[in-house]
């Protein structure tokens, strides 16, 4: 995302927007209402994983791989290879992030975001949603409408409840 973004940002329409162009963490909700200090219910993680598989031929050597990439030093040095943002929260620290204010939004974020649940029918719900937001977005479609079809669709599907 924060690769996207910053393509976006230097490409010759951001640059353009200079000035203009920022991000914003989303709005803090509770009970339906905007308030400032409330918890922030929108952001929610995703991803890749890294696992060690129980019958790897390797486990000591992949186990210390994975404990190597999660190391926050490391984490800043990939981002500023590929641009993925760091899942370390203590990375969010380093000046090399800490000092841009667009990346800053993104590591505020990760104080109060979620995992998505851990159901196996999760992503068809994601899909589910992601469909009816586009037509929100794109067709003026009315969005009480658009979520009562997502919950619709969701309880048809199965959450795992």
């Amino acid at each position: 995302m924060a690769g996207l973004l910053e393509r976006a940002f230097n490409s010759a329409p951001g640059k353009a927007m200079a000035g203009r162009l920022g991000l914003a963490e989303p709005p803090r909700l509770r009970r339906g209402r905007q308030l400032p200090d409330g918890p922030v219910v929108l952001a929610s993680l995703g991803g890749s994983d890294l696992a060690v598989f129980k019958k790897s031929t390797n486990r000591d050597s992949a186990w210390k791989f994975v404990q190597w990439l999660s190391d926050p030093k490391v984490q800043v040095k990939w981002y500023s290879l590929s641009t993925d943002l760091p899942s370390v929260k203590s990375a969010w620290t380093d000046p090399a992030l800490a000092a841009d204010p667009k990346l800053a939004v993104f590591g505020k974020q990760l104080e109060d975001a979620k995992a998505p649940p851990a159901t196996a029918t999760w992503e068809q719900v994601a899909a589910a949603f992601d469909t009816e937001m586009e037509k929100v977005a794109k067709s003026g479609l009315d969005p009480a409408a658009a979520l009562k079809t997502v919950q619709s669709k969701a309880d048809s599907i199965g959450t795992g409840n």
